[in-house]
């Protein structure tokens, strides 16, 4: 994969792809999230893979369900596939998490597809 980095200014956040299913034989996606203060992306569910969020510096506040959570440094959250859930950040101070994400490798080939074609 050539590019590894993502800007993404609508939720003020840059996603950096550590591992993609490509690398992983179609086992896991792993990204690094830097996220500043921001509402995130809006309430969304993913059909066909599970998310784990895993904070690595700052706080970030995820909703999943009808939910809402606040984690710290070393705290995670899986969302399973089908849960509407978004992350965000309510502070000045940046968050960094790892998002990995469980799939199949079709799916994960489309992702990164996907992502090339809007940044």
């Amino acid at each position: 994969m050539e590019k590894r980095n993502f800007v993404n200014p609508a939720i003020n956040d840059v996603a950096t792809f550590i591992k993609t299913s490509e690398e992983t034989n179609g086992e896991y996606t792993l990204m690094e999230i830097d996220l500043g203060k921001s509402d995130g992306p809006p309430l969304h569910y993913h059909n066909a893979f599970s998310e784990k969020f895993q904070v690595q510096e700052g706080v970030l506040y995820m909703q999943v369900g009808k939910d809402k959570k606040i984690l710290k440094v070393g705290e995670s959250v899986t969302v399973p596939a089908g849960t509407p859930h978004r992350f965000y950040n309510e502070t000045n101070d940046k968050v960094k998490s790892y998002n990995f994400k469980t799939w199949s490798y079709w799916y994960g080939e489309f992702y990164k597809n996907f992502l090339r074609s809007c940044f």
